[in-house]
């Protein structure tokens, strides 16, 4: 894990909890079930700490730098992803898939499983 996430999961996280319980006691948030039920108190405390991120001068030179990492086994997508947006890869890849369904189901996109797959490969990628 990055120093960041560190810092996240064992400092902030836990200011966080110390806080929303302390708020919600005393009725300065109102947050139904949040004592009651450890589901709903999860809920409540899901979030994710996005630090700032490193500065970059050229944002494209970066992610092709990035994308040669990853590629050369140097590296891997959860890395770069922290270190280039301060962001999760896993919740990166939950969100695009949502939003590629989304995308097909709504025709703005091509189901790549339909049969017409093949049309949409670039020239020189015949399977």
């Amino acid at each position: 894990l990055s120093e960041r996430q560190l810092v996240a999961d064992n400092f902030l996280r836990q200011v966080q909890e110390v806080w929303m319980y302390e708020a919600v006691a005393k009725g300065r948030i109102p947050a139904p079930g949040f004592f009651d039920d450890p589901a709903i108190r999860r809920a409540y405390l899901a979030g994710a700490w996005i630090g700032p991120t490193k500065g970059q001068i050229d944002e494209l030179k970066e992610v092709k730098a990035a994308r040669e990492r990853i590629d050369g086994r140097l590296s891997t997508l959860a890395r770069e992803t922290a270190e280039l947006t301060g962001a999760d890869w896993d919740d990166n890849h939950v969100q695009q898939v949502k939003e590629r369904n989304a995308q097909i189901r709504d025709g703005l996109m091509t189901d790549p499983t339909a049969d017409d797959f093949e049309d949409v490969l670039p020239e020189g990628d015949e399977q």
